[in-house]
């Protein structure tokens, strides 16, 4: 606040309203609030004389009371906001306003800049005496400095809060409401908030506001500065004040953030009406204590007996004025919080000037709940009292614990997360190395057929079935041990034991009983299998990460060796997954650099004795291994995706061969064949991509022959038929490779779309006991 005049502070002032703040002594309730206040209150004449600060003043500037009277406020603003609201003041001292309120830094006599956030309004005591200014506020340096926050904190912030967020755009309408708990909105009572969205400002507010928000935006939206309006809305037979922050968004949108102030106009207004008994009406602040909308309450500092106690106070609580009275704080008090104050070392009364805590207070029907307290010493009718303001933080302390479960927890099965899952095997790490003894065991479980009941049920009822798993895994542990749901159909259990394997194989065993009997979901029984990883918590392991990793490999192995088992990891166990992981990786770079080749088996009529064609065999010349064959390489290719791309490099290798040898006239009556894998079959572009081979390299069809495998067949026999039958239109032969090792039935092979197949030798011998085939 910038005035036009600065005196010397050393002259001493002879203004009569400066020398009653100056002999001010708080003798009644009323005054001791003035006093004794948490909030600082500075009283100065019409030029920004300093006639009268209280003790919170004084502290938040660092200067006594005696160094402050007579000063000039300018002479303790800082240079850059000493003209910040001269405007504001002089529209006081005209009477066209009644009170503003700033922020605005000061310089604190040891320790610097510091903000405050005032609230100044003009006091007209008379016609006899001298107008003046009142200001009241606080200290706000800490929020100032506190601005930043992540997106996290903003949105629990914002569940927290009592404030309406909504965006605007340039034409009025609700784009966005925010989460809050506020009490107002602007709909009608007990509707959603969000009923807002898509609605104008205009369809909201009377058209005398609606005119008044929309130049707001309009303003903020050519600026680019954020402004600030306060306005009033009726609820009911409830008139509700606002203050709203515009701030831009964007080119077209605005953020409004609506605050209720209600409790602080009142407050205001009734300082205001104050003003002119300011020092001698003890009335008014009574009212101000009494009308408080926080539980406001005196008591004895010697006897905790309740002296004075507010409205806000007995409809918070429950007690009557006169149960009040007869009662102590430490009937409010939790019997554990009350000796926990009681602990406390003694202070004196000075120094509890700023007490501050998070305590629990009973009420009279036996409620807890969670309270902030401030507490300000003063002297009340002759005697050592204390003034505490009490604030119910009870929701918000129930909004942020449910946001922390919510981080920590599995929104479907309300297992712990791999968050949660993380910390604990830290733990588990660090006492392992600290006692140099395992006591922890990890299992690591996949379910063996989620996927199949996934798909064919639908994910309700897989969802469903992850639920009745995580009960059941729950119901086999200790509440020692943990629980934990990783994602999908994965699951970990961290077990402490004496003999940790022993207790994780039985554990594991336990659960493989359990899914012998089918799981019962909605009305169905699903029989499930789960594969069971296991692995030891030793001193020698460091990181959660290496934990799981080691887990998910011992997994994948009981999986490979036939499911519903589990096994413990070893260290060739690791090894082997990092060979795999290096085949998965050279393989992928085999196709780059053309490291594949193909080798043609010859294909000889026993009949004739002649050359009948080719069998096309794959093999991959490995930069350090050398020739490596199908199997080493082929199972991998088709579980990482690759299989598909090396079958078409086959087929193109082949056809340009075949080419070649067509030039050299090499290819009458022969033809080669390529072995297909299941991928190819259900590929929908294999027939486009065949058609596109045969055309460039001009090959005929019935020079190739595509052999297929007897399951792969049989899996979808309709589907399969109808690709075979395109193929064979193009003149392709198609071929069943090693029948005999899924069905085993030569009747059956007159069913399947194929020219050729090849028996297995196993099954040669039962050709006599087939009459179908004796009589062909």
């Amino acid at each position: 606040m910038g005035y036009t005049m600065t005196p010397d502070p050393n002259v001493p002032l002879t203004n009569p309203i400066t020398a009653q703040a100056t002999s001010f002594q708080p003798h009644s309730l009323g005054q001791s609030i003035f006093e004794n206040a948490s909030v600082g209150m500075v009283v100065t004449d019409l030029q920004g004389i300093i006639i009268a600060a209280n003790r919170a003043m004084c502290r938040f500037w660092g200067y006594s009371r005696r160094e402050l009277i007579g000063r000039s406020l300018r002479q303790i603003t800082h240079p850059d906001d000493v003209a910040l609201d001269e405007e504001l003041v002089q529209a006081l001292v005209a009477h066209q306003r009644t009170s503003y309120e700033v922020e605005k830094r000061y310089i604190h006599k040891n320790q610097g800049v510091v903000w405050h956030r005032l609230a100044v309004s003009l006091v007209n005591e008379g016609p006899e005496s001298e107008p003046y200014l009142l200001l009241v506020g606080n200290e706000i340096t800490a929020a100032k400095q506190a601005q930043q926050q992540t997106q996290d904190e903003l949105k629990a912030l914002l569940m927290a809060m009592s404030d309406v967020v909504v965006v605007v755009n340039r034409q009025g309408y609700f784009t966005q409401v925010g989460p809050t708990q506020s009490d107002f909105y602007y709909v009608r009572p007990n509707e959603s908030p969000q009923r807002l969205l898509g609605r104008q400002i205009l369809d909201v507010f009377t058209p005398e506001l609606a005119q008044r928000l929309m130049a707001c935006i309009n303003d903020v939206l050519a600026t680019g500065q954020p402004q600030r309006i306060e306005y009033t809305l009726t609820f009911g037979d409830r008139l509700v004040w606002f203050d709203t922050s515009v701030s831009p968004l964007s080119a077209d949108q605005v953020v409004c953030v609506a605050r209720d102030i209600s409790d602080r106009k009142q407050i205001e207004l009734a300082l205001q009406a104050s003003q002119a008994e300011l020092r001698q009406s003890e009335v008014t602040y009574r009212m101000l204590f009494t009308h408080n909308p926080h539980p406001l309450w005196v008591y004895d500092l010697d006897t905790l007996a309740f002296l004075e106690v507010n409205n806000a106070a007995i409809a918070k609580y429950g007690y009557g004025r006169e149960e009040f009275l007869a009662m102590t704080v430490t009937n409010i008090l939790p019997s554990e919080e009350f000796l926990t104050q009681l602990d406390d070392p003694p202070v004196q009364a000075t120094d509890r000037y700023d007490q501050f805590g998070i305590w629990k207070h009973r009420k009279k029907d036996g409620t807890l709940i969670d309270v902030e307290i401030t507490g300000h010493s003063l002297m009340f009718k002759g005697q050592r009292a204390e003034l505490v303001m009490a604030h119910d933080i009870s929701d918000q302390l129930q909004a942020e614990a449910k946001l922390r479960y919510t981080t920590f927890h599995d929104g479907l099965t309300d297992l712990p997360n791999r968050y949660l899952l993380t910390e604990k095997l830290k733990v588990a790490i660090k006492q392992s190395q600290r006692q140099n003894t395992p006591r922890y065991a990890v299992l690591f479980l996949d379910l063996d057929r989620f996927k199949l009941v996934n798909d064919s049920l639908g994910h309700l009822v897989g969802d469903q079935m992850l639920v009745v798993v995580a009960n059941t895994l729950k119901a086999l542990v200790r509440q020692t041990d943990l629980v934990a749901r990783l994602g999908g159909d994965e699951f970990v259990i961290v077990l402490e034991d004496d003999d940790p394997i022993r207790g994780a194989i039985r554990i594991a065993e336990r659960l493989f009983t359990e899914l012998e009997m089918p799981l019962s979901v909605g009305d169905r029984d699903i029989f499930l299998g789960t594969s069971i990883g296991i692995v030891l918590i030793t001193p020698a392991y460091e990181r959660a990460t290496d934990l799981l990793r080691d887990a998910d490999i011992a997994m994948y192995r009981a999986k490979a060796k036939g499911r519903g088992r589990y096994e413990i990891f070893d260290a060739d166990m690791h090894a082997y997954a990092l060979q795999r992981l290096q085949l998965e990786s050279d393989l992928h770079q085999a196709l780059v650099a053309h490291e594949l080749v193909v080798h043609f088996q010859p294909i000889i009529s026993l009949q004739r004795q002649t050359l009948a064609g080719f069998e096309a065999l794959v093999r991959w010349q490995h930069p350090q291994r050398g020739l490596v064959g199908p199997l080493d390489f082929i199972t991998v290719a088709e579980e990482i995706g690759l299989i598909i791309a090396v079958d078409q490099w086959v087929l193109e290798t082949v056809c340009q061969q075949i080419a070649e040898w067509n030039q050299a006239s090499l290819m009458t009556g022969r033809r080669v064949s390529v072995n297909l894998s299941v991928q190819d079959l259900w590929n929908i572009h294999l027939i486009e991509e065949i058609d596109r081979l045969l055309a460039c390299y001009s090959v005929p069809g019935d020079c190739l022959t595509l052999e297929i495998t007897e399951s792969m067949l049989v899996s979808d026999m309709g589907t399969a038929t109808q690709l075979l039958d395109q193929l064979r239109l193009r003149g392709i032969h198609i071929s069943i490779d090693d029948f005999g090792t899924g069905y085993s039935s030569l009747s059956y092979l007159h069913q399947l779309p194929a020219t050729r197949s090849k028996l297995m030798l196993a099954l040669l011998a039962k050709c006599s006991t087939i009459p179908k085939l004796q009589d062909s």
